[in-house]
């Protein structure tokens, strides 16, 4: 099924009929899980990475520029992060410094070519684009607290999905927004939970979350 689909895709063959591929692999469900997955975590740096360049990711407004997930791994990477949201301040913060540093010294001094400073001084801009992103990502992976109601954290993950979800970048805009459209559905409908199990704790939201969108879109 999956390959007949396919083909009938990029062959340009409209179709009709049920989905195959489980809302947990398109590009809102990953999105959404690969964030859910992050919270209580000490941010390991290979897991913000993956998630990062494994998801049509949103650039952030004030960052568009210098938004290249590519770019912020080898960064992230060159500044010695491992996790921990200490170490992604204080070394990409350190990172930038440097980078600012040496490009001053080389324009005072004109030993450096002109092409190099101003690549150090992309890269420092850079450094701390990411920098503000792990921040503002910090801040939103802040779930409601145990024993919140299922309102509580379906409106919570809605909220992620609008602020991180990008649909530009979607490889076929109609099959993605049709699972947008049901996983957020699929969100609406778990609010009504509360009937059934008031108070539930995140790791049980998580859990009843991965189950619902392991159904095809």
């Amino acid at each position: 099924a999956a390959l007949v689909q396919e083909e009938l895709r990029l062959s340009g063959i409209a179709m009709a009929g049920p989905g195959n591929m489980p809302l947990a692999e398109t590009t809102a469900g990953r999105i959404l899980l690969g964030l859910a997955r992050l919270v209580g975590s000490d941010l390991p740096r290979n897991e913000v990475i993956a998630w990062l360049t494994s998801c049509p990711v949103k650039a952030p407004e004030a960052h568009r520029l210098t938004f290249h997930p590519s770019n912020w791994d080898a960064i992230s990477r060159k500044a010695g992060v491992v996790k921990g949201l200490y170490q992604w301040e204080q070394r990409l913060g350190q990172y930038a410094e440097d980078m600012e540093r040496l490009a001053e010294e080389g324009v005072r001094l004109g030993d450096v070519p002109e092409a190099r400073t101003a690549r150090m001084k992309s890269e420092a801009d850079a450094t701390r684009a990411l920098l503000d992103f792990v921040t503002g990502l910090t801040d939103r992976l802040k779930a409601p607290p145990d024993g919140s109601g299922w309102p509580d954290f379906t409106g919570w993950a809605q909220n992620l999905l609008t602020a991180y979800l990008d649909q530009t970048t979607a490889n076929s805009r109609e099959v993605e927004e049709a699972a947008l459209r049901r996983v957020e559905d699929t969100l609406q409908e778990m609010r009504a939970l509360d009937e059934v199990e008031a108070g539930p704790s995140f790791e049980g939201f998580r859990l009843a979350l991965e189950e619902a969108l392991a159904t095809t879109s």
